[in-house]
């Protein structure tokens, strides 16, 4: 299985959300086939996508826009690219911004249900 990870912060970033993202990222990654990454950055142009090899995982950083929404569509249309050039069979959204918006029905999907069917959202689990 192709999974693409979608986060709100990966290391990098620093924080609790950065650090579970990594965790969760890494126990995935030694049980499928390729693990991608995908999460916005700042500090670049909007839009460019830099990839970065690590072992087993690829992490896609893709350039925040000046405003939420647009950086949010940008991230989209990463994933989309991703998903239409067959390099996942799953999208697994960490967090809930972006899980919400790829789970809205067909956008990554292009309307077809069966792809549909394989878009998960996961959340942190507080364990203490």
């Amino acid at each position: 299985m192709k999974v693409l990870f979608i986060a709100d912060r990966f290391p990098p970033a620093r924080g609790g959300v950065a650090a579970a993202a990594a965790r969760q990222a890494a126990a995935l990654a030694a049980c499928v086939e390729r693990l991608d990454v995908l999460v916005p950055v700042a500090g670049g142009a909007p839009g460019r996508v830099d990839l970065e090899e690590t072992g087993r995982l690829r992490v896609f950083r893709v350039q925040r826009a000046p405003e939420p929404d647009e950086s949010l569509q940008l991230l989209v249309r990463t994933a989309q690219n991703l998903v239409a050039r067959g390099r996942c069979t799953l999208v697994h959204g960490f967090g809930a911004v972006h899980g919400v918006a790829l789970v809205a029905p067909g956008v990554l999907a292009g309307g077809n249900t069966d792809n549909a069917a394989r878009v998960t959202v996961g959340m942190p689990i507080d364990d203490g």
